[in-house]
């Protein structure tokens, strides 16, 4: 074939990973001897795995679909397998004679082995019927698969032997779906187990296992163990043959997937040459497993920080709208606050007003029955001009009357402050509120204008009314 025959740097990338998938399976470093051993197969990777390790054509023998969730589809050719199906290797027991002596006694051994077997499955399977083997709980699984392992452990180097999951069946499922990892399934008898049907210290079979993180082994006898025998009925299909080798992979479901299995007594560098065939199969599934468990990781992780930061705006919003609401009820219990001392001094200003009234009424009263008539030898009429700009005419004694005569008068007219001063325009001299100085004293003339000024207007001119009348 033209493309097996050119160079590296020719070929398709469809090859280039065929390539390359062979070398991790064979460990062959040159590039040219792997890609002639291909060219040989046209291409078939799992032919030419098989024709490196001298095992012949592969044979595929159907498993019943019920066994684990997946399709388990199998073809009966030589050709590429679809991904679907279960890579399936049975060694034979029986090999064909090669002289002439070995077939007559093959002959003649026939019948009686024919017979044998034949009474002896009717035989169990009729035990099996009448003493079925009790259920177990699950701690049982684990003192049977802990037994084992602990056996296997004494009988060899535990440091040469592979890591191995020493926990139930059920157990080392879920550990796979959790870490989305191989599961290598060995199942033999107790004396498969003793003769090393699998030799587990292989150098090869232990690199395979410990090489990543994405390989789990897990193992148990058959007729010695409730757990094992459960396992290997679930496994085994319509076979009996022993040992079993099976890799299983996460399907995204509920349940593992059967990739491949090994019945039967095989040399373990072919085998582990079919796991890491069977491994290839799989390991598209399993990264895409990886790739969308991550990306589940990273949504929930953003979901994760957008809840997070959503807390922390409504945390944040929260509080701002308590100082706000507390700032509210501060500047409302202010203005309550300001709101009641202004209703006490509009009180007070208007009790102060009603009584200012009365005092003015009072004071009008007395002083409308004391003003002198105008022929009066010692009257003297002065005119007050008001803050309100109303002109008032009033006539005083000159002698009897004194300033604050003026003030009283002055404080009972309507438009009058509470607090006023009395001022002589020219020369301009406060009027002090003085009940010991008279008019005459004063130095006031008839007809004179005094100007009722408010305290405030005339504060920032003279603050001292006194002094002024000094």
């Amino acid at each position: 074939m033209a493309e097996g025959n050119a160079g590296p740097h020719q070929l398709s990338p469809e090859h280039t990973e065929i390539l390359l998938q062979f070398q991790d399976m064979t460990g062959i470093d040159d590039i040219a001897v792997c890609e002639v051993a291909l060219s040989e197969t046209n291409w078939n990777l799992e032919e030419a795995v098989a024709q490196h390790f001298h095992l012949g054509p592969l044979r595929r023998v159907p498993t019943p679909p019920q066994i684990l969730a997946g399709p388990q589809r199998l073809v009966g050719h030589t050709g590429p397998v679809p991904s679907d199906a279960v890579y399936s290797v049975v060694v034979p027991y029986w090999q064909p004679p090669d002289t002439w002596l070995a077939w007559c006694l093959w002959c003649l051994a026939v019948p009686f082995y024919t017979t044998y077997s034949t009474v002896a499955d009717l035989v169990r399977y009729i035990y099996d019927i009448i003493f079925p083997r009790p259920q177990i709980g699950n701690s049982d699984a684990q003192t049977e698969v802990t037994r084992r392992v602990s056996t296997l452990q004494r009988e060899l180097e535990a440091e040469s032997l592979p890591s191995i999951f020493a926990a139930p069946f059920a157990s080392a499922c879920e550990h796979c779906k959790q870490t989305i990892s191989f599961l290598v399934v060995y199942l033999d008898s107790r004396r498969g187990f003793e003769s090393r049907g699998v030799d587990l210290v292989h150098e090869g079979f232990k690199q395979f296992i410990d090489e990543g993180d994405d390989v789990v082994l897990w193992l148990c006898d058959v007729d010695s163990s409730t757990e094992g025998d459960r396992v290997w009925t679930l496994l085994r299909g319509f076979s009996r043959t022993l040992p079993l080798v099976a890799l299983l992979a996460p399907s995204g479901g509920a349940r593992l997937r059967k990739i491949g299995e090994v019945k039967g007594r095989l040399e373990v560098g072919a085998l582990v040459g079919h796991l890491r065939s069977m491994r290839a199969r799989g390991l598209g599934r399993l990264r895409e497993l990886r790739r969308q468990r991550a990306e589940r990781e990273q949504v929930r992780g953003l979901r994760e920080e957008q809840d997070a930061a959503y807390e922390q705006s409504l945390r944040l919003d929260r509080e701002k709208a308590r100082k706000r609401r507390e700032e509210e009820e501060e500047k409302q219990r202010v203005e309550e606050d300001e709101e009641e001392r202004r209703e006490v001094v509009e009180e007070e200003r208007r009790e102060e007003e009603y009584q200012l009234e009365i005092d003015k009424s009072i004071e009008r009263s007395r002083l409308q029955d004391s003003e002198l008539p105008s022929d009066h030898p010692e009257a003297v009429q002065f005119q007050f001009r008001l803050p309100s700009g109303s002109r008032i005419l009033r006539r005083f004694h000159r002698v009897d009357d004194t300033c604050s005569a003026l003030y009283r008068f002055a404080f009972v007219q309507d438009s009058v402050p509470r607090s006023f001063l009395i001022v002589r325009s020219y020369p301009r001299v406060v009027v002090v509120n003085d009940d010991s100085v008279s008019l005459r004293q004063l130095g006031l003339v008839a007809n004179e204008i005094l100007y009722v000024q408010s305290v405030d207007s005339e504060s920032d001119s003279d603050p001292d009314p006194c002094t002024s009348n000094r």
